[in-house]
């Protein structure tokens, strides 16, 4: 079985297993560096958002890359982790969110796994993965973690926080944490044909709820609970191998639609 994981600042892999090594995968849309380690009866792949080497702003990352070298590996199951801001003094700081929903409010990135003229009309009633959902809900009891089972993720692009006024704003539209990676790599999982599902750790209250955003209350929050998450990731990879996946997640484009040149 071969799984895809998705982590970003903080995050030590070695808290996974021993043995990582480098590896390069080649796609149409550039080549992606990947760590590989096989961990019990798993081959995970490992993507990091921000970059092996040298930093990478969440606006600048190859989203569509790194879906498609997951594709091209052979991967058929991603789980992602994120850091977020919270829209309610309700979800804490220390929580983590098993995302099932999200608003798109991103402007300026790829927002679809079709080219050269094929498409499909893609169900995202379910835009998470709701198997690999049940794992990490099911990871996070098991350790204690405080946790909320749902949560509805508001993608903007960043690099900048968001205003008082939007943070209000997606509040009232049903939003509940907000952040700058999850969007497009649900969207672009699903397109694929690859169950996708994350876990958003909150880092921060957003603008206007208890004062402004520092990068520094939201570093110093990671590093605080990244113990948790790479916990819950440990835990997902040791259960996905019992456990009889049901989803239709590699269905939804199956009504591929190609348009004549």
């Amino acid at each position: 079985m071969k799984v895809g994981i998705i982590v970003s600042t903080g995050f030590n892999l070695a808290s996974l297993g021993p043995d990582w090594s480098d590896v390069v995968v080649e796609t149409t849309e550039g080549i992606i560096p990947f760590s590989n380690a096989t961990i019990g009866d798993v081959e995970v792949y490992a993507a990091r958002r921000n970059g092996w080497s040298k930093a990478c702003p969440p606006h600048k990352v190859n989203y569509a890359g790194i879906i498609a070298a997951f594709k091209e590996a052979g991967v058929h199951q991603i789980v992602a982790t994120s850091v977020v801001g919270s829209l309610s003094e309700a979800i804490e700081p220390g929580t983590i969110v098993v995302l099932d929903q999200f608003l798109d409010f991103t402007k300026h990135r790829v927002s679809t796994a079709f080219k050269d003229g094929a498409f499909a009309f893609c169900d995202f009633t379910e835009p998470y993965c709701p198997e690999l959902r049940g794992l990490l809900i099911e990871g996070c009891r098991e350790q204690g973690s405080r946790y909320r089972d749902t949560g509805c993720y508001v993608g903007v692009d960043g690099p900048r926080y968001e205003t008082a006024a939007e943070v209000r704003m997606y509040g009232r539209l049903g939003g509940d944490v907000v952040g700058m990676t999850n969007i497009p790599e649900c969207i672009l999982a699903r397109e694929s044909g690859i169950c996708y599902a994350s876990a958003s750790l909150v880092v921060n209250y957003g603008a206007g709820i208890v004062g402004p955003v520092t990068r520094e209350d939201c570093y110093d929050n990671t590093i605080k609970h990244i113990g948790e998450m790479e916990g819950l990731l440990a835990e997902a990879i040791k259960r996905l191998p019992q456990t009889s996946l049901r989803c239709s997640c590699s269905e939804v484009a199956a009504d591929m639609i190609r348009l004549q040149s």
